[in-house]
């Protein structure tokens, strides 16, 4: 993976997975992409979009829309 530095205002796309044990399957979920105006946006958005589904911040992988 190659470390891209990054400015704000930005959009990303954030990447994530969620694993169904009932059925043995890895589902990967990417969101459209946020426009991105600060840094405290950004922790926000990555915050919220941990609770809303139920998984880890360090779970979710951001991906810089050039």
């Amino acid at each position: 993976m190659i470390k891209v530095n990054y400015t704000y205002p930005n959009k990303f796309k954030f990447t994530f997975d969620k694993i169904d044990f009932e059925n043995c399957v890895v589902n990967l979920f990417q969101t459209k992409a946020i426009l991105i105006e600060s840094k405290s946006q950004l922790e926000a958005t990555l915050k919220q979009l941990a609770k809303q589904q139920d998984i880890d911040v360090n779970d979710i992988y951001m991906e810089v829309v050039i």
